[in-house]
C-alpha cells in the first residue's frame, strides 16, 4: 500500500513545481525576438506599432462683422486745393537810363507784389516799389568856390502786374506788364545859403518785368527779376525855401529807369 501513495506524492509534486516555474517565468508566446524597437509594442510575439489617435476635429473660424454692402455709386476723391496766395518780395538797385538823367548813378530799390493766382499759370498783382535815386554832387564851377548843391531823391510806384508763370521743372519764369502811377520827390541844397528847392512830380508808368525762380521747398522760390519802366510826369510842383508851391501841368518829363533785384515767391 506505500507504493502507490509514494507515486502518488511524487505526481503532486512535479504539478506543483511546474505551475511555480509557470508563474516566475513568462509564456513563450509573449517574447518577441529580435526584440522591439522603441515605440513598439509585443503582442503574442509580434512586435505591434499603438495606433494614432484620432485628430482633433477642426472647428470652422468664428464669422466676423458683416462687410457693409456696397454701393454702385462711386465718388472720386478730391484733388488738393492749389494755393491760391502769392507774394513776391524783392530787393536791390535801379537806374535811370534818359540822356538827362546823366547825373543819377544806381540807386537803392525794395518793394514787391502781393496777389492771387486765378489759375496756376496766371497770377493778378499789385505792386509798390520805393525807390531812393543816387545823385552825383558836382563841385561848383569856377569861378564860384564858395558854394556847391546836395540833391537826394526818392519815389513810389504803385502799379497793376499781372504775370504769366511757365513752369519748367524746378524752374519757373515769369513775365508780366506793369501799368500805375509813381510819385516823386527831389531836394536840392545850397550848402552856401543854407536855402533849397523842392521838386514834387505825379504822373503815370508802365513797363515791362521777366524773371526766373528755382524752387528751395514746397511754398518757397528764389530768383532774380528785372524790370523796365518808363515814367511820364503829369503834374510837376516847385517849392521854393519859404515860398509858396508853384504847380502846373509838365511838358516832356519822362524817364526810363531798369531795375535788377533779387526776389522770392511765397505761395
Amino acid at each position: 500500500m506505500r507504493t502507490p501513495t509514494r507515486w502518488f506524492g511524487l505526481l503532486l509534486a512535479m504539478v506543483i513545481t511546474s505551475r511555480a516555474a509557470a508563474t516566475e517565468s513568462p509564456s513563450g508566446s509573449s517574447l518577441c525576438a529580435p526584440a522591439c524597437q522603441p515605440g513598439e509594442t509585443c503582442v503574442s510575439g509580434t512586435c505591434m506599432v499603438p495606433a494614432a489617435p484620432p485628430p482633433v476635429p477642426a472647428y470652422p473660424p468664428t464669422p466676423g462683422y458683416r462687410a457693409p454692402p456696397t454701393s454702385s455709386y462711386y465718388e472720386a476723391p478730391r484733388p488738393a486745393r492749389p494755393r491760391r496766395f502769392l507774394a513776391l518780395p524783392y530787393i536791390g538797385t535801379h537806374s535811370y537810363q534818359s540822356g538827362s538823367t546823366r547825373a543819377y548813378f544806381p540807386g537803392f530799390r525794395i518793394g514787391g507784389l502781393i496777389g492771387a493766382r486765378v489759375t496756376e499759370q496766371v497770377s493778378l498783382n499789385w505792386e509798390l516799389t520805393f525807390d531812393v535815386s543816387n545823385i552825383e554832387t558836382s563841385p561848383p564851377a569856377p569861378p564860384v568856390t564858395t558854394s556847391s548843391s546836395d540833391s537826394s531823391e526818392f519815389a513810389f510806384d504803385f502799379a497793376f502786374s499781372p504775370m504769366v508763370h511757365l513752369p519748367a521743372g524746378p524752374a519757373e519764369f515769369v513775365l508780366g506788364p506793369k501799368l500805375g502811377v509813381f510819385w516823386v520827390h527831389t531836394d536840392v541844397h545850397t550848402n552856401s545859403s543854407f536855402t533849397g528847392v523842392s521838386h514834387q512830380g505825379t504822373g503815370v508808368l508802365g513797363g515791362l518785368t521777366v524773371g526766373t525762380f528755382m524752387s528751395v521747398s514746397g511754398p518757397v522760390s528764389l530768383g532774380v527779376l528785372l524790370s523796365g519802366e518808363l515814367r511820364k510826369i503829369e503834374h510837376a510842383c516847385t517849392v521854393n525855401a519859404g515860398e509858396i508851391a508853384l504847380c502846373d501841368l509838365a511838358r516832356d518829363g519822362s524817364a526810363a529807369i531798369v531795375g535788377l533785384t533779387a526776389a522770392a515767391i511765397f505761395r
